[in-house]
């Protein structure tokens, strides 16, 4: 399978081709995912933020420390995606979760760097956090800006949530 990983005319690797030809030549599923695993891996050592994500992701159910290390290169380059997968990594939320094992510390530092980004999504699930009290102490104030800013960005959750949290304060006065 040497120089199957073809390129398009963009320079960018050509999974489509890859995937088209390896099923015309009833290529295995599990060797299909091992060529694009190794196609990834290669790139991604040569630092491409995309495919080191793509690698974490894919070799995440084999093995999560080299998950881990794939992700946090990406994060160290900047990138968002990485950031937030490192934060759900740690979570415990376990549908969600890479697996890296619960680390609240580790979470609530991959969130932050996230939002600090602007990120629409990282800034919404940041505030959320100040919403549910769980990671942060519980501040209304602070949740509301970051959703204020996820939502001045399009995100619909955080437009929601700013809703929820109006009304909140809506009943907290009403009972005073």
């Amino acid at each position: 399978l040497e120089g199957l990983i073809l390129k398009n005319d963009d320079g960018e690797l050509d999974w489509n081709y890859l995937k088209n030809y390896m099923i015309a030549n009833r290529i295995d599923e599990e060797t299909y995912n091992k060529v694009r695993r190794e196609g990834h891996k290669k790139y991604a050592d040569r630092g491409s933020v995309e495919h080191q994500n793509w690698y974490a992701l894919l070799i995440a159910e084999i093995d999560k420390n080299e998950s881990y290390k794939y992700y946090s290169l990406a994060a160290e380059q900047g990138d968002v995606t990485a950031m937030k997968r490192l934060a759900l990594g740690f979570s415990e939320a376990s549908e969600f979760s890479i697996g890296f094992g619960v680390d609240s510390k580790k979470e609530l530092f991959w969130r932050r760097k996230a939002a600090e980004t602007g990120d629409p999504e990282a800034l919404y699930d940041y505030g959320r956090e100040y919403v549910l009290g769980k990671l942060v102490p519980k501040d209304e104030d602070k949740a509301e800006q970051l959703y204020f800013e996820s939502a001045e960005k399009g995100h619909l959750e955080a437009c929601i949530g700013l809703a929820m949290l109006e009304k909140n304060k809506e009943n907290t006065e009403r009972k005073d």
